[in-house]
């Protein structure tokens, strides 16, 4: 689901610049929010963890699975944030139900705990609000 919303969001990001530079200067807060909050509270992985292995990111983090970047979940705040990025009704219609969809199964596979997924909810909207506070609309 995130790879396919990832696509659409291309798809719309070359129809609309504006909506793929919303999306570029709210991914900055979000990493680094996420960056602080894993250094300041590595939580240890939740019982029952279901380990899913994803080539594309695997190929980026290497063989080592990584279990200690809880909060907040990343996941749910990229998609989240894709989804407040997104115009057109159908398509944050799609979005929302895949990151919600995403959230319930991070839960569901004892990837995150709850409050790291509500997390993810409440970092992407903050990065949202800022990037849509810092886009100027018109040329100076």
């Amino acid at each position: 689901m995130i790879w396919a919303l990832s696509l659409l969001s291309i798809v719309r990001a070359v129809q609309n610049p504006w909506m793929f530079l919303t999306f570029l200067w709210a991914f900055i807060p979000l990493t680094l929010f996420r960056m602080l909050t894993i250094t300041l509270v590595p939580l240890d992985p939740p019982a029952g963890l279901v380990g899913l292995v994803d080539p594309l990111s695997n190929f980026f983090y290497g063989p080592k699975f990584i279990t200690r970047d809880l909060f907040f979940s990343g996941h749910t705040s990229s998609v989240f944030l894709l989804y407040l990025c997104l115009p057109g009704k159908a398509d944050k219609k799609l979005a929302l139900v895949a990151t919600l969809t995403v959230a319930i199964l991070l839960l569901v596979q004892h990837v995150h705990y709850t409050l790291d997924v509500l997390g993810g909810f409440l970092f992407g909207w903050i990065s949202w609000w800022i990037s849509v506070r810092l886009m100027v609309r018109e040329p100076v």
